[in-house]
């Protein structure tokens, strides 16, 4: 394996536990995180730029978020 991809490997395998820490943090916070819902937000990162932190938000908000009163929840946690 080549330094790049060492490089990129480990970004990603971080940037995936931040994103389950996050996960964590919702469920704990009473928002319906589901197993489910994980794996659908996996997949919508998969199709985003996630290094764009607004498109990251949204993404995570849609597939966690099911009422105004959740997103807004949603966005203290994420803050």
């Amino acid at each position: 394996m080549d330094k790049d991809t060492r490089t990129t490997t480990r970004s990603a395998e971080h940037f995936l536990g931040k994103t389950l820490a996050l996960c964590r943090i919702a469920k704990a916070e009473r928002l319906n995180v589901t197993p489910a819902r994980v794996l659908d937000i996996v997949r919508t990162l998969e199709s985003i730029d996630c290094l764009n932190e607004d498109d990251y938000r949204v993404a995570m908000r849609v597939n966690i978020a099911g009422s105004r009163e959740e997103e807004v929840r949603f966005e203290r946690i994420f803050n």
